[in-house]
């Protein structure tokens, strides 16, 4: 019997993108910090034919430090790495992807795709919240034995 038949309903995959040293923003008197951010696939089925797409969200908290800020910034987020990206449990690796788009099918990260979002004008001493949305997917038919798998990405913000 292979992995993928065996107690499929027990593994779950859970992607979470933990901010780490490197996750702040200044420019021109606007800072950022990314505040929040996680992508859980839910269950994945390896013998289901279709791909397991998850939905997440990178909450940043941007602050005006300058007497005005007309333009604002915009703010532009890279994951460490686009290659490879796998998740690991239980000896096996998982692998997944992630997007910029709801269709994914823009690659996220290192530079490709980056997202952005603009902060607007800003007053002095303002702060503005930003919510970018992360779209994954796990490529089906991926022969894994049952567990939970994880991974971690360093994301950065960027002017």
């Amino acid at each position: 019997m292979n992995k993928a038949t065996t107690n499929f309903h027990a593994l779950r995959a859970c992607l979470l993108l933990l901010c780490i040293s490197g996750s702040s923003y200044l420019h021109a008197g606007i800072a950022c910090d990314i505040n929040g951010a996680a992508l859980a696939f839910g269950m994945y089925d390896p013998s289901e034919k279709l791909p397991t797409d998850g939905v997440g969200t990178v909450n940043l908290s941007c602050t005006n430090f300058n007497t005005a800020a007309p333009n604002g910034a915009t703010v532009a987020l890279s994951i460490s790495s686009v290659s490879s990206l796998k998740m690991i449990g239980n000896g096996d690796a998982l692998d997944y992807g992630i997007y910029s788009n709801s269709a994914r099918s823009i690659s996220w990260g290192n530079g490709l795709a980056a997202p952005t979002l603009s902060t607007g004008a800003m007053q002095a001493n303002e702060t503005k919240a930003l919510r970018f949305t992360v779209y994954g997917r796990i490529p089906p038919l991926q022969n894994i034995a049952a567990g939970s798998y994880a991974d971690s990405l360093l994301i950065t913000v960027t002017p």
